[in-house]
Parts: structure tokens; sequence; C-alpha cells
């Protein structure tokens, strides 16, 4: 018996039903494949709570957010345009530097050299290492390196949220840079406070949250760089901007001076001397946060900035829940 074979029809609409079946599939795999890339993320945060806890119990404070090594003025310790080589020695560790101890990297820390900035030849080698544990998969570009400041600098995706600060040089309190609000983060610049001092709660209190790296000559996302928008979160200097919120891309965006525009990045840049940082991800719907019990919590980025703000504050009486 002749044996029948596909018609020219039947063959195109095989082919519109695989069609259809892919089409159906692909964002159920992407979507799997995103929340596998998640959960990897805040597995690397919690590790971060991990370091930042015991730190604190061995030190009897968290680390500072970022160590300045020599006093200079606000405008040098905020703003993200300074390349200067002079800069370079007053550019310290940060608090993902100060921790490294504590996250199984003892061998790395051991090499670096607080005498010098970590722009520094003397910390090229520290600053230029990959670190998983600081590293988000949904980024896709962490892999790239930062040729500012020195150059050869690896990537980061955590930073910790200082808010608005008033110069240091001028603080009375003593304890490094206080909000101009008057409340204090668990970490800033130069000081941290102690755990006994969340007084807000340690379930209640953020301690790090997500951040974008970016591409080579932008300071998004730099883990061993004391900068704003590389591990330092949530300031706006001297711009009427500050409401604009996590997960943001439009005008006035994520404001880092030497920052590159980028719709694929989903970051932003706006070309005028102010310094905002606000937390972003590639998650759809918002970022991770860390809380000082080491709990890591996804944040929608619809959440008002002020709140982000109040809940990254060791004493100012707010209680969320999320």
């Amino acid at each position: 018996m002749k044996r029948r074979g596909f018609t020219l029809v039947e063959l195109l609409v095989v082919i519109a039903i695989i069609g259809v079946l892919v089409a159906l599939l692909l964002p159920a795999v992407q979507q799997a494949r995103e929340a596998a890339r998640r959960t990897m993320c805040t597995n690397n945060l919690k590790q971060v709570g991990l370091g930042l806890t015991n730190y604190a119990e061995a030190h009897g404070q968290f680390p500072p957010a970022a160590s300045w090594r020599d006093v200079g003025t606000a405008t040098e310790y905020t703003h993200g345009w300074y390349n200067s080589s002079s800069h370079y020695p007053k550019m310290g560790a940060t608090f993902l530097v100060h921790i490294l101890p504590y996250i199984d990297q003892t061998q790395l820390y051991d090499r670096v050299n607080f005498d010098h900035g970590m722009p520094e030849a003397e910390n090229e080698t520290v600053r230029a290492t990959r670190i998983g544990s600081y590293l988000c998969p949904s980024d896709s570009f962490n892999s790239t390196t930062m040729t500012r400041y020195g150059g050869n600098w690896a990537r980061g995706n955590y930073g910790a949220w200082i808010n608005n600060v008033t110069n240091p040089n001028t603080n009375a309190r003593g304890f490094g840079w206080i909000q101009v609000d008057g409340s204090k983060t668990p970490m800033a610049i130069q000081a941290s406070a102690r755990l006994n001092q969340l007084q807000d709660g340690v379930s209640k209190t953020a301690l790090a949250w997500e951040l974008r790296s970016h591409l080579a000559d932008s300071p998004r996302g730099v883990w061993a760089l004391p900068k704003f928008g590389a591990t330092l979160l949530g300031n706006c200097w001297g711009v009427a901007d500050c409401h604009h919120g996590i997960n943001f891309y439009g005008v006035n965006g994520e404001d880092i001076v030497h920052g590159v525009d980028d719709p694929q990045a989903r970051l932003r840049n706006y070309p005028s001397n102010d310094a905002q940082a606000a937390s972003h991800s590639l998650h759809p719907g918002g970022v991770n946060v860390l809380f000082a019990d080491g709990t890591v919590t996804f944040v929608n980025e619809a959440i008002n900035v002020k709140v982000g703000r109040g809940i990254s504050t060791i004493d100012g009486g707010e209680i969320v829940e999320f």
C-alpha cells in the first residue's frame, strides 16, 4: 500500500501548533529561571547579613558603611564625579571589605592594605576580586569591571542605605553622619551602630538593599568603592527629585554622576551635579532587602521612598509589615 505523507497544509498546522506551545511555555520557563536566580540572590544577601552580624558580635558594633581615611569636605564624601588621583588615598574600606573574614574570605582580607585607599595600586588585587556572595545572578551586567578610580574594580549588587546626611565636620553628636532629620542608620560614613541601639527592632531595621551594577565607566555597583551608587544608597544631594523610588527608570532616575543612560539596564543618569542613589534590581516588581535579624524580604518597587528611608533607620519608630 502506498504510504501517504503530510500535506503542506498539515505541516503548516503542526508548525503553528508547536509555535503556540513554545509561546505559552517560554514565559513560564523564564519565570522559573528568574525565580531560581532570585533565590540565589536572596541566599547571597543572607550571607552578607551573616557576615554583618558576626562582625557586630566580634567588634561590638556594625562596620561603617564607608571609611574615608582623611576627613574631607561634604562634597568629597558624597559626589561620585571625583576621579582625581589626589582623592584616591582618602577612599578607604567599605562595609563589604570589613566583613570579608566573616564570609570565608580571610585570605583576601589579609591582602587589604589599610594604609592606602582602595583605588591605590596597593589594593588593586583586592578590589579586582569577584566575590560570589556579593553578586546577584539576575544582574547580567555584574561581569563587567569599572575602569574609573584607578581601574579594575569588580562589581557588587548590595549596598547600605544611609539616607540624607550632614557634613561630619560640623556634626557635634559624634555619630559620623547624622541624618538631616536627626535619625541614624545602622551603618554610616565613619560610624556605625551597636546591635542594642536598633530601637526599632532588628526585624524592622534594614541593613542592606540591592543595587544594580552597570557598564565599564559607571560606578554603580562596585563592592569595594566607598561611593554613592557603588555601595551607598539613599542619598539626595541638593536636588528636588528625592521622591523617586526603587527601580525607577525615568528623568532623574538613579542620579550617579559618571553613570550611563541604558534602557536595557533600567538605569538612568541625570546630567547634573546631584548624587541620588536609589535601590535598583532586575527582578520584576521589586528588590531584596536585608534586615538586621538576618532575614531577607522582597520589597515591592511601589513602596513609598519615605517608607524605605524609614525602615533603614535605627530609631525612627517606623514599624512596617511586608
